[in-house]
């Protein structure tokens, strides 16, 4: 049976799945992702680490892109040889698939250059993946265990603001949200984000640093400024979170009913995770 093999899984694979797909409807197509996630947008990595995006919103295609275009996916594997002759990929694993067309999309690989001290850094990142940004934050929480992560919505020593927190809610020098680092799932993990209102004060400084003078106009904005609301503290511990931690749980799904696509439900079975 004829069968299209794609080493990679970023913006040229998506294009190699749906170029392929607008001539040949039904061939199998089986994509070899060294991530463990689907296609996403690189550009908004740095995004991500500023806290101006979530890892959902940077998503390049929709959820059921793979399985509307008919691909299986193998995530966390790499291609380690090629052999042209007996057209086969050969995986980390050992795991050996066959194809009749092969497109190698892996795109670069980072490297740290070698000088004077590097041996004395515990930890080095490189900035090419989302892995990359979710191991900064693992690293100072499980160093730390707890890390507050406070004044979100200023600006840093960079100049560059800290997240695009919206300059009417949260006073930018009196908020914060708790990190910690959470063994169960080996990573960083947000218990609560909080803060203390804006005041007049506040509310009018922001809004004039983040040029939204329009919004002083506004009936809420108005009795901010006129003391017609009383000063208010927001956030709090998310109780859903909280019971995952307590009961050393890996999904959010163990603590809360929801509903979940059987995918989903399936993918956490065989791995002894029970969804209620």
């Amino acid at each position: 049976m004829k069968s299209y093999v794609i080493i990679g899984n970023g913006v040229a694979a998506a294009g190699c799945i749906e170029g392929i797909r607008s001539v040949d409807k039904d061939t199998k197509i089986t994509v070899i992702s060294a991530e463990n996630h689907p296609v996403y947008c690189r550009p908004l990595i740095s995004y991500y680490l500023e806290n101006k995006t979530t890892l959902d919103k940077m998503s390049y295609r929709d959820a059921d892109f793979y399985e509307k275009n008919k691909c299986d996916v193998i995530y966390g594997k790499q291609a380690v040889k090629i052999d042209k002759d007996g057209k086969s990929v050969t995986l980390d694993d050992a795991t050996n698939i066959k194809y009749d067309s092969l497109c190698i999309a892996s795109g670069s690989s980072p490297f740290i250059p070698s000088f004077a001290g590097l041996e004395t850094v515990q930890n080095k990142f490189s900035f090419m993946t989302i892995d990359d940004t979710l191991a900064l934050e693992k690293a100072i929480t499980k160093e730390k265990q707890i890390v507050f992560l406070m004044q979100i919505g200023g600006k840093l020593k960079s100049g560059k603001p800290h997240d695009g927190r919206a300059p009417d809610y949260d006073d930018w020098s009196l908020n914060g949200d708790i990190l910690m680092y959470y063994p169960v799932l080996d990573c960083c993990f947000e218990l609560s984000s909080m803060g203390i209102r804006v005041d007049e004060n506040s509310l009018l400084d922001q809004i004039k640093k983040a040029g939204c003078e329009d919004r002083l106009e506004l009936e809420y904005h108005r009795m901010i400024l006129n003391k017609e609301l009383p000063y208010t503290i927001g956030g709090g511990i998310g109780q859903s979170r909280l019971c995952m931690l307590l009961l050393r749980k890996a999904h959010i799904g163990e603590v809360q009913v929801s509903i979940w696509p059987e995918k989903e439900i399936s993918k956490c079975k065989s791995k002894g995770i029970n969804l209620l």
